[in-house]
């Protein structure tokens, strides 16, 4: 006896809303992007000497969030890219 139905669920098409779509755009570009530069084998960099950050009030603080999700509602990887230097660590 020969079956005609597919034993497979039918697939329609994902439709994503523009948020989804930036969350798991982003979510594979780091995933994708994520491993380049790290070596297992690599030493953490010593520092020369005492290091510190300089000091920001809450305002700040605040205007760098706000910064940082008008660059991730844009829709545009690289405008997101662009608040990080080039070694940046993203955890």
């Amino acid at each position: 006896m020969i079956h005609t139905s597919s034993p497979l669920p039918t697939m329609t098409p994902a439709r994503f809303s523009r948020h989804s779509l930036i969350s798991w755009l982003l979510s594979l570009a780091v995933l994708l992007l994520g491993p380049i530069g790290l070596d297992a084998t690599a030493q953490p960099a010593l520092a020369s000497g005492p290091q510190s950050c300089a000091a920001i009030d809450t305002r700040q603080v605040e205007a760098l969030f706000e910064r940082w999700d008008r660059a991730l509602r844009s829709g545009e990887p690289q405008q997101v890219s662009a608040l990080y230097s080039s070694d940046a660590l993203l955890l």
